[in-house]
């Protein structure tokens, strides 16, 4: 929920934005669970899935880089809900 919220505030900041873009704008800290948790919360609120696919590299929380490939999801800070507990997770 932490990192849902946090998400909707750069959003409602920035605009509607891509998983890279918003892994850009707000590095990816947590390793492979952080991008997995981003994933989760795109499917969660519906985000407009386009096609195509992203690049993204991770860093493990050993400092390892980890190169994924995730699918463009477009999500708008309009998308969540006002309550984080509705959201499944």
């Amino acid at each position: 929920q932490e990192v849902a919220e946090a998400i909707r505030e750069l959003l409602k900041s920035q605009g509607p934005l891509s998983l890279a873009q918003i892994a850009e704008l707000r590095p990816i800290q947590g390793g492979l669970e952080e991008l997995v948790a981003l994933v989760r919360i795109a499917k969660a609120i519906d985000a407009v899935s386009l096609e195509g696919v992203e690049h993204l590299v991770v860093a493990d929380r050993q400092g390892q880089t980890i190169r994924a490939k995730v699918p463009v999801l477009l999500l708008s800070a309009d998308q969540f809900p006002e309550n984080f507990e509705s959201l499944p997770l």
